[in-house]
């Protein structure tokens, strides 16, 4: 399949990962993973995605990533742990949008967004609700001070 889009990253492959890796690779994505499980790299592969060999790797083909981990610790763990999405130093590239589909402590949150905005990140929490057919999510709804706006994945 040739993309026509721009690539995508996707951390986490589990059931939420993976119900969104298949969404974007079928809207004509290109879609690269990373999970700590190699099983679940593989049903990555074998979707037509790309799995990374490591954060950082994911972070320089991606503009814009996707968190599908479990919690506040986790996403800020990704993020900001020596070998994790973005490393500490100078940004000389990795993603410029990072999209949280967890539900987080709203004062960590705040914290982490201002943090990576000193470093020309925006990081924007989209709890991901709502129906699930056969394990698919269904829908998103994405909020911010300004805008509140409701999608399907």
């Amino acid at each position: 399949m040739q993309h026509t889009r721009p690539a995508i990253g996707i951390v986490g492959l589990g059931l939420m990962g993976s119900a969104l890796a298949r969404r974007l690779i079928g809207a004509g994505f290109a879609v690269f993973g990373y999970d700590l499980e190699p099983s679940k790299c593989a049903v990555l592969r074998d979707i037509g995605g790309s799995p990374a060999a490591s954060l950082a790797d994911l972070g320089a083909a991606c503009d814009r990533v996707l968190l599908a981990v479990f919690d506040t610790r986790q996403v800020e763990e990704v993020l900001e742990r020596p070998d994790g999405l973005l490393p500490a130093g100078p940004r000389e590239n990795g993603p410029r949008i990072v999209i949280t589909t967890s539900t987080c402590d709203p004062v960590r949150i705040s914290a982490l967004g201002e943090r990576l905005g000193e470093r020309e990140v925006a990081l924007l929490e989209c709890p991901i609700s709502g129906a699930e057919e056969h394990g698919e999510p269904r829908g998103a709804l994405v909020r911010d001070d300004q805008v509140q706006l409701a999608v399907a994945v």
